[in-house]
């Protein structure tokens, strides 16, 4: 495996134009990357915060304790 000085070195020797063109790679796919990151994070942010009442469908939920090791919630609309 190549140390970033080797790397260095060997981006040093490219022409101008294919430094541009590598660089222009790079950033391309660190933008995919990231926006994949994004949209993972925003999915399990999403799941996370919108619990609903499964018999009245209200969002208006709080946590009510454990039971077996099970997160337990109860519905500010209908108290079930």
């Amino acid at each position: 495996m190549k140390t970033i000085q080797e790397i260095r070195n060997l981006f040093q020797e490219l022409t101008g134009a294919s430094q541009e063109q590598l660089l222009d790679d790079l950033l391309k796919d660190f933008e995919l990357k990231g926006q994949v990151l994004e949209n993972v994070k925003q999915e399990r942010i999403e799941k996370r915060i919108i619990k609903s009442c499964p018999h009245c469908s209200s969002t208006k939920v709080h946590k009510r304790g454990k039971q077996k090791n099970v997160q337990m919630y109860r519905c500010q609309e209908c108290e079930k």
